[in-house]
């Protein structure tokens, strides 16, 4: 497992998205293809960063943890700064 960078940390825990990053703590997220498509999950932690982007989410029906491609994801409720 790669350590994911500080910066990349610091940004996700702030609100603010990046090029590598695009989702935030707490976003409200459906995963649109995968496994657990159709679910609607929060965004906790960054996972992984390669070989690509890997979060952790909260899977709102159970309270139950995932972890699912950044790719997979579609954002419901932007709570990022701009």
């Amino acid at each position: 497992m790669i350590m994911i960078p500080d910066y990349l940390q610091t940004d996700f825990y702030s609100g603010k998205t990046n090029d590598l990053i695009k989702f935030v703590i707490n976003d409200s997220v459906e995963v649109i293809s995968g496994d657990y498509k159709g679910y609607l999950c929060a965004v906790i932690s960054i996972e992984n960063i390669e070989p690509e982007v890997e979060l952790l989410l909260e899977r709102g029906d159970d309270g139950s943890f995932i972890k699912v491609r950044q790719a997979n994801l579609k954002l419901l409720e932007s709570q990022h700064n701009l």
